[in-house]
């Protein structure tokens, strides 16, 4: 019995839809640790979010916004890149964040920031969809792209547009 191979569009949803479930696992935590006070646990699974998903958030930036700006349009997919920069932005502070614990006007801040990428991590998984329409090539090159981008294993925090 041969194995069968899945088709590029295959293989990028799987790898798309991993790396959004460490995204969403991350996020989940840094919100019940901010919500409990531990800001050590909230500092560190935000190391763990900024390490696993930065090739994950360049490449949505570089290769899939891009593709999708014709057919969602601009204003939505601006709306996209804030949502990505609200969050780099808290999972940055978070890292750099001395050991003096967090007023209740940061903690309630990081914590909406936190959970406006969570929402955006929920609803951007409905983007595979629109994988469908483009064509094989295209599919195999942003599948080699994301692969190309997880060998770098840029943070999120260090990744500027």
């Amino acid at each position: 019995m041969s194995a069968k191979t899945l088709s590029a569009k295959s293989e990028l949803e799987l790898a798309f839809l991993e790396d959004h479930q460490h995204l969403l696992k991350g996020l989940t935590e840094i919100l019940q640790r901010l919500g409990s006070n531990d800001l050590d646990a909230a500092v560190a699974a935000a190391e763990r979010v900024d390490e696993a998903v930065g090739p994950h958030m360049r490449f949505e930036e570089e290769e899939l916004y891009p593709t999708l700006r014709a057919v969602l349009g601009n204003d939505y997919v601006n709306r996209l890149y804030d949502e990505h920069t609200e969050g780099q932005q808290a999972i940055a502070e978070l890292r750099s964040r001395g050991p003096e614990p967090l007023t209740e006007d940061d903690k309630a801040r990081l914590m909406e920031a936190v959970e406006t990428t969570l929402n955006h991590a929920v609803s951007c998984g409905t983007l595979l969809s629109h994988l469908d329409a483009l064509d094989e090539a295209r599919q195999s090159a942003l599948l080699e792209r994301l692969v190309e981008l997880r060998h770098e294993k840029q943070l999120w925090s260090e990744y500027g547009r």
